[in-house]
This record gives C-alpha cells, structure tokens and sequence, in this order.
C-alpha cells in the first residue's frame, strides 16, 4: 500500500525533465526525504513548487474557495523547501517570522 507520496515526487521529477534513469532511482528511495539530495543534484528542486501549487489548488477546490489556503512544506528539520503565494500573503498579515517573507 502507498499513500502516493513517492509517485507524485517522480511525476513531477519528470515533468520538470528527470531522465528515466533519475526517476527510477528517486521511486526507488525509502522516504520522501531521502529524494532532496537527488532532487537537489539533478537541479529539480521546481519540484517542491509544484507539489505546493497542486495541494493549494485541490485544498481551495476541497473547501470550495470559501477560505483562503496557504501551503507551505518543510523539511523535517523546518526547512522550507516551497511556498504558495497565500501562505506568503497570510504570513506577512500575520507577521510570522518565516525567513524568506520576513
């Protein structure tokens, strides 16, 4: 069983031009995490972006556009790898102290 976590990594990797060999050793990895150095090797990194801007679009289609969604995802040491654009706006009204708004 999978939650869709890996393939997503890959279809993205791939969209944003990973070779078939990149893409095989990205699905063959034991945790998301461990993609980042691969991701970051092979100069993908637009794939954290990506996975930010579907999950704001399906969070914004889920509650039907009746609030506004701000994406953001981290690293498990904190580290912001992407960001919406709401979660940019929602953070500088609420002053949070995020690195790359603040």
């Amino acid at each position: 069983m999978s939650d869709g976590r890996m393939e997503s990594i890959v279809a993205y990797a791939a969209l944003e031009g990973a070779s078939q060999a990149v893409c095989e050793e990205l699905f063959n990895c034991q945790t998301t995490e461990s993609t980042f150095p691969i991701l970051e090797r092979e100069g993908l990194t637009g794939v954290y972006q990506r996975v930010v801007d579907r999950a704001s679009l399906r969070s914004e289609r889920y509650i039907a556009n009746e609030a506004e969604v701000g994406i953001i995802i981290t690293t498990l040491k904190g580290e912001i790898l992407a960001m919406d654009k709401h979660a940019k706006e929602i953070g500088e009204l609420e002053q949070w102290h995020i690195p790359c708004i603040s």
